[in-house]
């Protein structure tokens, strides 16, 4: 199974960017609900003041679950990076030129 996961380095570069990139849209894009009342002939202002109240709580959050994203996906491919040094420092020299023998 393990043999199936591949995660190259410019995929997880591309995916954190994506994520910082999200969370700039998510913080700067949201805006306050207005203080004044809202006034409407059926008498629904006050369901839409709580319904923009959770739009806004809902932005805030996917914001801080992309910066999150991105800040894990940056420890991963920083983590990757040490393994592949600890590999390469682990196995003799020209093992990927001959082969390894289990």
């Amino acid at each position: 199974m393990t043999d199936q996961l591949q995660i190259r380095d410019e995929v997880l570069e591309s995916a954190g960017t994506m994520m910082l990139s999200a969370t700039r849209c998510m913080s700067a894009g949201n805006r306050a609900v207005p203080n004044s009342p809202i006034s409407s002939l059926t008498g629904v202002g006050g369901d839409i003041r709580e319904f923009l109240r959770g739009v806004q709580t809902g932005r805030l959050a996917l914001g801080d679950a992309a910066k999150t994203s991105c800040e894990q996906l940056a420890a991963l491919m920083n983590e990757s990076g040490s393994v592949d040094c600890s590999l390469a420092a682990s196995l003799p020299t020209g093992f990927a030129l001959h082969g390894g023998k289990r």
